[in-house]
């Protein structure tokens, strides 16, 4: 602080208005205050011997004595000892009659019914079919290495000179092929099917016949792969093929517009004496017109009934797989395209999954598995058990989707499959299938309440505890009333949760029919209820 600022004398005044005159002593001294002579007869009017101004008005509250103002000197003195608090090591200490909280072992539950089968992957074509149709527009007629005898003597016969054997025209891959692999995240369900068809290309073509290129969210043109950032600027090649394996935004609602990147990469591929193909993940009626006079496409996938173009109907399409594929907690690409051809050939084509990745229920597109927003993964699940109460929904397709949802279960942790089993309805828990997991998933979260009621406070135990946390965001509102194991986790829910403010139980509670006599979190030990 200022020498004899403000602050200074607010400071004096306060150590005056208390009962040690020892503090103001020494408080006047170090601020440059000295006491005056008792026999000044009026304090208040007393100046500052420096600057002319006057000395606190609360001086006069003092009585002990009269405080003015002078220039200090600075005194060397010997420094005051002062006591401070020094880390030189630490040991723990328990407390006296607070033990410290034991993590409980976790009891291994195993899943005894798991299938023995991986999930099978299903390809929109596998490729002995789909190789036909690609090599009609990209593999042109070439001179072979077999002499045409027919074409040699009809020369010969009309007595024209032969200057070289004619050939056998043979249909081969080439010359020169770029392909474009469209990786934008609406396209993810067909990534597989992408890699499926680089590879077997890859393996026809020679390296200096093949070039890569890849497009995805951000960019204007594709990128060459395996060249400089430099030399990787997207040039087509006079006479060659440029195949890209995408939808050509067909399926979003860019599709149409002008702003379309693929419209005017089509045009340049064009004016560059190249064949413009595109390999469609969709029906080619889904493809606007503006798209189809610069690019030639191929279904990918063998139409399996008339399409459906109009925005309210593939909607609806894409609502039904969603809500069939509702009680997943992670959806694969891979299941969500087993459940799709389990329904008939009018009720779903290729195009409805990239139609289920961009529905706005979707929280993460990751390139394994999507997830569900909780709150609307919950309203899609009653939408289908209404359906099926009202019988709008068949049942046997229903059951079909869960057979295949264990199915993609197999080679995943256990707590997965054993989580979702008691998201189910009642009516599909009573599966003969189903019953056996079910009682593996309530051992399961039994020993997971044994664990969590136990307060340990390890890594594992933070983690079971994080993992228990995601699960009861997700779980509809059955789970809490399971006749076995739904009481015990809703009690263990509201233990770990009583404290917090501003918490409420997921379903209706009365904490005295807890149970149970005590619980540790953080070394604080809690009683019975």
């Amino acid at each position: 602080m200022r020498r004899g600022s403000l602050c200074c004398r607010a400071d004096l005044v306060r150590a005056m208005a208390g009962a040690d005159p020892s503090v103001v002593d020494s408080l006047a001294e170090m601020l440059g205050f000295v006491v005056a002579p008792e026999n000044v007869s009026n304090p208040v009017e007393l100046v500052d011997k420096v600057d002319g101004t006057a000395a606190p008005s609360a001086i006069a509250t003092w009585p002990a004595a009269v405080i003015s103002r002078e220039e200090s000197e600075i005194q060397e003195r010997p420094l005051v000892e002062t006591p401070f608090w020094s880390l030189v090591g630490y040991e723990t200490v328990s407390k006296e009659g607070v033990s410290k909280p034991r993590s409980v072992p976790l009891s291994e539950v195993d899943w005894r019914n798991r299938p023995t089968e991986p999930p099978k992957i299903r390809l929109l074509a596998p490729w002995r079919e789909l190789q036909p149709r690609l090599r009609r527009v990209l593999a042109g007629l070439r001179d072979s290495e077999e002499v045409d005898l027919d074409r040699t003597i009809g020369r010969i016969s009309r007595g024209r000179l032969l200057e070289r054997f004619p050939r056998k025209s043979r249909r081969r891959w080439g010359p020169r092929l770029l392909i474009v692999i469209d990786r934008s995240e609406h396209l993810v369900p067909y990534w597989t099917d992408q890699d499926h068809v680089r590879g077997h290309l890859a393996r026809l073509l020679t390296s200096q016949d093949l070039e890569q290129a890849v497009f995805y969210e951000g960019l204007t043109e594709p990128r060459i792969l395996g060249v400089s950032p430099e030399s990787s600027v997207f040039r087509p090649l006079p006479g060659g093929v440029v195949l890209v394996l995408g939808d050509l935004a067909c399926l979003t609602s860019q599709g149409s517009r002008e702003d379309n990147p693929w419209l005017e990469l089509g045009q340049r591929i064009v004016a560059a004496g190249s064949c413009p193909v595109a390999l469609l993940p969709c029906p080619i009626s889904r493809c606007p017109a503006i798209l189809r006079r610069s690019w030639r496409l191929i279904p990918w996938e063998r139409p399996r009934s008339a399409s459906v173009t109009e925005a309210s109907l593939l909607r609806q399409r894409a609502e039904r797989l969603l809500r069939l594929v509702s009680y997943s907690v992670r959806i694969e690409p891979g299941l969500l395209r087993a459940v799709r051809l389990s329904l008939g050939s009018d009720e779903a084509d290729a195009g409805t999954e990239s139609d289920v990745w961009q529905h706005s229920a979707v929280s993460s597109t990751h390139s394994e598995a999507a997830t569900l927003d909780p709150k609307r993964a919950r309203e899609l699940r009653a939408a289908l058990a209404t359906a099926l109460a009202e019988k709008s929904e068949d049942v046997q397709v229903h059951k079909r989707a869960l057979q295949l949802l264990r199915e993609w279960r197999a080679d995943l942790p256990k707590e997965i499959w054993l989580n979702e089993v008691l998201h189910l309805p009642e009516s599909s828990q009573d599966d003969l299938s189903v019953k056996a997991d079910l009682e593996d998933a309530r051992a399961l979260f039994a020993s997971v309440c044994d664990l969590l009621e136990s307060g340990g406070d390890s890594h594992r135990d933070h983690a079971i505890r994080a993992w228990f946390f995601r699960v009861r965001e997700r779980v509809p509102e059955s789970f809490w009333n399971d006749p076995v194991i739904g009481r015990r986790v809703l009690v263990t829910d509201y233990l770990l949760h009583r404290d917090v403010p501003g918490y409420s139980p997921p379903v209706a509670f009365d904490p005295a029919l807890a149970g149970v006599s005590w619980l540790r979190v953080d070394s604080v030990t809690f009683s019975r209820l």
